[in-house]
């Protein structure tokens, strides 16, 4: 099997537990080739979220799901609310220093995404980084009309994964560090 390189941020209010998500990294047989931390721009976060249409499809399609379920008003289309998660998302990012792992090993993707756990800390079991360090669920973030706070994020595709490791270890990486 080949070696996948991949990318776990510990956004900032989690840092405070970095230590013990990058053991439980270690403890998962992963290699950690690269730890940067830095406060996150807002443009860079923009373009860490960029997202094809598909995404806010998906997205808006599950708010609205979600939505309806909980019998709360629907007062935007998908996309809007798609569009919510995304200004959320990088506000998530932005306020404080985040912390940037570059993870590899054999089937380095999917073996992180594991560890991570379900986006909805609430549904993650205990044993994975979001379900130890829960802060958050999808149901209160539907209430606040915003992005689910997760403790950490990674990608769960070889694609994102590539161009998100590429983005904040190479492109940004001449950048200024805020701390």
């Amino acid at each position: 099997m080949a070696i996948e390189h991949t990318l776990l941020i510990i956004k900032q209010h989690a840092v405070k537990h970095q230590q013990e998500i990058i053991e439980m990294v270690r403890d998962a047989r992963l290699d950690i080739l690269h730890i940067r931390t830095l406060r996150p721009s807002e443009h860079q976060c923009l373009e860490h979220y960029l997202m094809p249409d598909a995404w806010y499809e998906k997205i808006g399609a599950n708010v609205l799901a979600r939505r309806q379920a909980a019998g709360l008003p629907i007062e935007k289309t998908a996309r809007e609310y798609a569009e919510d998660v995304r200004r959320s998302s990088v506000k998530n990012l932005t306020p404080g220093p985040c912390v940037f792992i570059r993870v590899s090993g054999e089937n380095a993707i999917a073996r992180l995404k594991a560890l991570v756990g379900p986006t909805d800390p609430a549904k993650a079991p205990d044993e994975t980084i979001r379900g130890r360090f829960r802060c958050d669920s999808f149901q209160k973030a539907d209430r606040r009309g915003g992005a689910v706070r997760n403790t950490v994020h990674c990608p769960d595709t070889p694609e994102s994964a590539a161009r998100e490791v590429d983005l904040w270890f190479n492109r940004f990486a001449e950048q200024p560090i805020s701390l």
